[in-house]
């Protein structure tokens, strides 16, 4: 069960030898989930891999969940299912509530696309979304948080990401004014009085906005990956007509951030279970929050630190190897 982003790949693309080694794995029998905060399209866009020749026939060793786990995608089809514990009349729905959010941030559709060749814009400097789309950014402090941008995508959960340099890097600044963004959604929530139903998470590259929903087992909580975990976990048991707490102790979580340590304690039923973890983020983001999320999560093994490896994709292949001969 892995996160997208710093996980499998550090940043527009999966690079070759990860899509190798996951090919590799599901032929071995191993069922792969990911579960991110990136929106339906580019799920579709970046795996698209699977649809090509022979690699359809693994399609059903793959599961593929958007939005911390609110869209559930099909790739087989190219269709997506929103999951049902978010009502249509959650306010996270609300366009003037979507609105509000994307005021405080640019939002591409205002921006000037940058294309080679076009002469710098005055007072502009060339910055990039999520997804590598450049754009003439203004200097001056038009928003109330310039250095994150909208990301007009998304169905359910609401996104902002830090403002990337041309080649993909986040860039310093949005780095350094990261938290002082989401505190500024958050502020915009309180006054719309809705902050009590919608959770605003700063995450390693992007600001997400999730639901606060009643689950089917009558709890009321973030839907977060421990949710998105759970519910992948449970519909996967059923597929296969197993246990779904068997398959707790049969499953690997890996992420870089500090809500992917969520993938360590899903939430099935009103029982919150035990999935072992390797988290291959920056230090920084190491933030667990209870004993449980503590105890569930691998050290990183000798083979790892041996490479030399600090953090990103390079630390799941290496993790993948060492696991190798499990699989």
């Amino acid at each position: 069960m892995y996160d997208a982003d710093g996980t499998l790949l550090d940043r527009s693309q999966i690079e070759q030898p990860m899509i190798e080694k996951m090919l590799g794995i599901s032929r071995a029998g191993v069922h792969q989930t990911v579960i991110t905060g990136r929106d339906a399209p580019w799920i579709f866009k970046m795996f698209d891999f699977l649809k090509q020749g022979n690699n359809r026939l693994l399609l059903d060793r793959f599961s593929f969940i958007a939005e911390y786990g609110l869209i559930e995608c099909d790739l087989s089809t190219n269709k997506t299912h929103v999951v049902s514990d978010v009502g249509t009349n959650h306010p996270i729905l609300d366009p003037e509530i979507r609105k509000g959010v994307a005021g405080l941030v640019w939002q591409p559709a205002r921006l000037r696309k940058y294309l080679p060749g076009i002469i710098d814009l005055v007072d502009s400097y060339i910055g990039a979304d999520s997804e590598s789309n450049c754009y003439f950014i203004p200097k001056s402090k038009l928003v109330s948080a310039p250095h994150h941008m909208w990301h007009p995508a998304k169905e359910v959960m609401m996104t902002v990401t830090m403002i990337r340099d041309g080649i993909g890097r986040l860039m310093p600044e949005a780095i350094d004014n990261h938290l002082s963004a989401a505190a500024k959604i958050t502020e915009f929530l309180e006054q719309k009085g809705v902050a009590q139903e919608i959770k605003v998470i700063a995450a390693s590259s992007a600001i997400d906005l999730v639901p606060i929903v009643k689950t089917r087992a009558g709890m009321t909580m973030p839907f977060d990956k421990d949710l998105a975990a759970g519910n992948a976990i449970w519909s996967l048991a059923e597929k296969k007509g197993i246990n779904a707490l068997e398959l707790c102790q049969e499953t690997i979580g890996i992420g870089d951030s500090g809500t992917d340590i969520l993938f360590s304690v899903p939430i099935i039923g009103p029982m919150c279970c035990d999935v072992a973890m390797f988290f291959v983020g920056a230090k920084k983001n190491f933030t667990p929050q209870t004993d449980q999320e503590k105890k569930n999560i691998a050290g990183v093994s000798l083979h790892v630190l041996d490479k030399g490896l600090e953090y990103g994709s390079e630390v799941t292949m290496a993790i993948l190897d060492w696991l190798d001969n499990r699989f």
